[in-house]
């Protein structure tokens, strides 16, 4: 799951999502906390 306080922003040339502003990632009992994830 991937939680976000402004919503991902798509780079289509690198396709990928940007997502910024207390960005919570979490899976099984893992947790990461950033102000910035490009997955």
């Amino acid at each position: 799951n991937i939680a976000a306080d402004q919503s991902g922003q798509i780079d289509l040339q690198q396709q990928v999502v940007v997502y910024t502003g207390n960005v919570v990632i979490s899976r099984g009992t893992m947790v990461i906390r950033a102000a910035k994830a490009r997955p």
